[in-house]
C-alpha cells in the first residue's frame, strides 16, 4: 500500500483521474444483446437470395445465401429449395432456367402449387401457398 501512493507523489494527474468503476447511474440502458440481432437471414430472406440472385442452380452463391442463418431457417429453406429443383426446375430446361424475372416468377408460381407444405413452412417468405 505504500509503494501505491509513493508512486503517485508529485503527479497530479493522478488525482483526478475518471472512475473507472461500476456505473451506478440507473438511466444507463444495458446492451441489448437479444437473439434477434444476433441471428442469421430466416428461411424467407434465404428463398429471396436464393431466387433473386442464384436462380437455384448456382451452390457456390446457394452457399453464400445461408451463411450465419439458424438451423431451423437452413431446414425450412432446404426442404424447400430441394422441392423446387426436384419440381419445378425440369419445366425450364430450355429457357432461362429459372435465372431473370421471368424464370424467378415461373418458379415461385410452381412452388406454390407444388410445394405448398414446404411454402407455408417457410418463416419470413413474403407469400404463400393457396390452403
Amino acid at each position: 500500500m505504500l509503494g501505491l501512493f509513493a508512486c503517485s507523489e508529485g503527479h497530479d494527474q493522478f488525482l483526478h483521474a475518471p472512475d473507472l468503476g461500476p456505473s451506478t447511474d440507473a438511466a444507463e440502458a444495458p446492451l441489448d444483446l437479444t437473439p434477434v440481432d444476433l441471428m442469421g437471414p430466416d428461411c424467407g430472406q434465404i428463398m429471396i437470395c436464393v431466387l433473386q440472385q442464384c436462380a437455384l442452380t448456382n451452390l457456390t452463391c446457394d452457399q453464400a445465401c445461408v451463411a450465419g442463418a439458424q438451423p431451423a431457417a437452413l431446414q425450412q429453406s432446404g426442404a424447400l429449395i430441394l422441392c423446387a429443383a426436384t419440381n419445378c426446375l425440369a419445366g425450364l430446361a430450355g429457357g432461362d432456367g429459372g435465372a431473370g424475372i421471368g424464370g424467378m416468377l415461373a418458379i415461385i408460381s410452381c412452388i406454390e402449387t407444388k410445394c405448398p407444405m414446404q411454402t407455408n413452412a417457410c418463416e419470413g417468405l413474403p407469400f404463400a401457398a393457396p390452403l
